[in-house]
């Protein structure tokens, strides 16, 4: 995501999506980008058209209905001055999302929130879901009631000194967070969390002085990791944004973000876990259903959807 040239932002009329509609138009004001706006009819099921009577022709009727109200509502909601490209599909929400992004290019998707019914539900929805774990560019999840100019811009980031890919990766979130927190003109902070199973740091047989000194000796070592991969991304003018939080990585991201009062997270969306893009990483998963502010996910370069654009996904 070196730069924005087009922006999809989905627009559920049957939830009013203002949200995120609001957000992607000002977006693309301020990158000056294209911008499109899909709404997508559901298919109905096999259950339904039997009962009801479903065919072709009253499906196409409740297309061409969403696509006047989709319409009504972008010229209420975006300026004259920004020109918006209006579309309804038909299938599963997030697949014809991602066929899209495939079509055309489009280097972010934008969408608010629909929050599923259920305890452990993300507060996003499941398309939201889908979306992060398979969408091939990053995508821009509002929050409902976010306000549209960000203050405060939270990166989380977590570099591995043993690994380029992992290096460079994690200097492209840098950069799109500095990029969005300079378009705002609000303050960026570069979160890591470490945990101490990762350092083998022991809890038995030793005082609480000498774990407490261990501790110290690790974030010190790790401070000095960052920095380093700070100089050596050739950001060495972000050393003062840099924060530590000793914890689990999802819940004490979700945590700093709500402390710090962040109006964004952006954070990396893959695992190498699995089947190529059916796995999200644990990390952006938790914070994907802890997250009490709006969130921008991003893939490595090197990801590939598992969504075709012919007949289906995996």
């Amino acid at each position: 995501m070196s730069s924005i040239r087009s922006i999809l932002c989905y627009f559920n009329v049957d939830r009013d999506d203002h949200a995120a509609l609001e957000f992607a138009a000002r977006m693309a004001r301020g990158h000056d980008t294209h911008l499109t706006a899909i709404d997508v009819q559901r298919e109905p099921s096999w259950q339904a058209r039997l009962a009801s009577g479903f065919d072709e022709e009253v499906v196409a009727k409740l297309v061409d209905q969403r696509m006047t109200v989709l319409r009504e509502k972008v010229k209420t909601l975006c300026a004259e001055s920004i020109h918006v490209e209006v579309k309804v599909s038909r299938g599963s929400p997030w697949i014809e999302i991602i066929r899209e992004v495939l079509r055309h290019q489009h280097d972010l998707v934008v969408k608010t929130g629909e929050a599923d019914r259920g305890i452990l539900a993300s507060p996003f929805g499941s398309t939201a879901t889908h979306l992060v774990r398979k969408c091939p560019c990053p995508v821009w999840l509002v929050k409902p009631g976010a306000q549209l100019h960000l203050k405060r811009v939270l990166a989380a980031i977590s570099p591995n000194p043993e690994s380029s890919e992992s290096i460079q990766f994690n200097r492209d979130l840098v950069e799109i967070a500095r990029r969005e927190a300079d378009q705002h003109g609000a303050e960026l902070l570069l979160l890591h969390v470490w945990d101490e199973k990762g350092y083998s740091l022991p809890r038995l047989g030793m005082s609480s002085e000498p774990l407490r000194q261990a501790a110290i000796g690790i974030e010190e070592a790790v401070r000095k990791r960052l920095l380093c991969f700070l100089e050596e991304a050739g950001l060495p003018g972000l050393a003062d944004n840099v924060r530590l939080v000793r914890g689990e990585s999802g819940p004490a991201v979700s945590e700093f973000a709500r402390g710090h009062k962040a109006d964004l997270i952006v954070i990396g969306s893959m695992g190498r876990v699995g089947v190529e893009g059916v796995l999200i990483g644990n990390t952006a998963e938790a914070v994907l259903h802890q997250a009490p502010c709006s969130l921008l996910t991003v893939k490595p370069e090197w990801f590939v959807t598992p969504v075709a654009l012919d007949d289906g996904a995996v």
